[in-house]
């Protein structure tokens, strides 16, 4: 039984008109016709509801709740989260319990849960509602609460491109799983991934093979998958290039194995071959394959964004800037409204038509601190480089600080390959 369901019962029972029920919510008759009829949010107007028709919690035996617990976790590893309405129907369950359940942790376990699965179907509203009702509760997390909500506001964090602030959150929740009997799948599989892009090849490698250990209690082939392709983009950052082409090619092989060759598969392997060659200075073999990304990724705009991207870093590479300028362009003409992006292209432009030094004084002081918030060393890189050439032109003959970007760049990638990201 849904809670819309429960809701209906219940008023049926007490034998209340909209009216009269309305009365005792403090609401119009319209609201409570809505709630019937699936029209309103239930989750706003549930408690007012409990009190109104004065139903007292319903108390659950220790052995109740321990199972209970046990088998939300469970629920939790079989969740299809493409099956909106299916999930739906957890979250009315999560929240009656929530509501009427004596039991405190699992109450706040339940609200937790209820919070992440909102953000994971795209109901961001409803997502930031739960949020708002779980953080004055904080205080009162235990241990197991305190995972899970860490997780969660890592992979918001992560969502929003601020993979600094998604790693240290991602870190705090792997330093409770020796207090807790279970964990969430994937964990360190989503660390891997922050310090892959935060340019940390070493730390990535370390997470990313613990995961790949694990495999057969895989669920989720993709997954797999996705964490092959990050470990061969790791390898080619610190030159193994037999390790890194071996994964590419054990990723085709799965992909014949498990039949697994849906268009976010086939894009994710562009993807990694791309920037496998980048990242070992073959940037001929890179260029194809983002090209074929970029074409094979019409239906999905954050594909194209990353081509745009590569593609201009490749044309930097290879001296050539007015092509880079034109990837670059082309990106922002993609996305204008996602700061990330809209950052991240302004930002390759910048560096590439540096004339004054307000141009370059803006570069350092604005769009670099920026771009260091997102954790986005390797542009910060670039901007560096761009700085530094800029100053060494013979027309400015500013050695002293062209000299000081170059000590900026081979200190941040000494610090990177320490792991040194905070």
């Amino acid at each position: 039984m849904t809670l819309t369901e429960k809701f209906n019962a219940i008023q049926k029972a007490k034998k209340l008109t909209d009216g009269k029920l309305a009365d005792l919510m403090d609401c119009h008759a319209g609201t409570v016709a809505d709630i019937r009829y699936g029209r309103s949010n239930i989750m706003k107007y549930f408690p007012a509801f409990i009190k109104a028709v004065e139903i007292e919690a319903v108390p659950l035996l220790d052995d109740d709740i321990a199972e209970y617990s046990k088998n939300l976790w469970l629920k939790d590893k079989l969740i299809d989260f493409d099956d909106k309405n299916s999930v739906n129907k957890i979250i009315d369950e999560l929240i009656f319990v929530s509501t009427w359940c004596y039991d405190e942790d699992l109450s706040l376990l339940c609200d937790i849960f209820v919070a992440t699965y909102y953000f994971k179907i795209g109901e961001n509203t409803k997502g930031e509602e739960a949020l708002k009702i779980l953080k004055p509760k904080k205080a009162r997390f235990n241990n197991e609460h305190l995972y899970l909500y860490y997780h969660l506001r890592g992979w918001l964090k992560e969502r929003e491109y601020y993979f600094k602030a998604a790693l240290i959150l991602y870190l705090k929740a792997k330093s409770l799983e020796k207090k807790i009997t279970v964990r969430k799948r994937y964990l360190g599989f989503r660390i891997g991934v922050c310090y892959t892009e935060l340019c940390c090849p070493f730390y990535a490698i370390l997470h990313l093979e613990e995961v790949l250990k694990n495999q057969d209690s895989f669920a989720n082939t993709k997954v797999y998958l996705s964490t092959q392709r990050y470990l061969a983009i790791n390898y080619a950052r610190i030159k193994h290039k037999d390790n890194a082409t071996n994964l590419l090619a054990i990723q085709e092989e799965n992909f014949i194995l498990e039949g697994v060759r849906d268009i976010k598969n086939v894009q994710g392997l562009l993807f990694a071959k791309g920037l496998v060659h980048f990242e070992l200075e073959e940037y001929d073999k890179s260029e194809e394959y983002f090209d074929e990304l970029f074409f094979e990724s019409k239906n999905y705009k954050v594909m194209q964004l990353l081509s745009c991207y590569w593609k201009s870093m490749i044309y930097i590479e290879k001296n050539q800037k007015d092509k880079a300028m034109e990837w670059a362009k082309k990106g922002l003409e993609l996305d204008k409204s996602n700061p990330f992006w809209f950052l991240i292209f302004d930002a390759v432009c910048k560096c590439l038509s540096i004339k004054t030094d307000a141009d370059a004084n803006y570069l350092d002081w604005t769009v670099v601190k920026k771009l260091s918030e997102y954790g986005q060393s390797y542009l910060v890189k670039i901007c560096h480089r761009s700085m530094s050439a800029y100053y060494e032109a013979p027309d400015k003959k500013s050695h002293k600080i062209a000299h000081s970007y170059s000590k900026k760049i081979l200190a941040l990638q000494n610090q990177l390959m320490r792991g040194d990201v905070f």
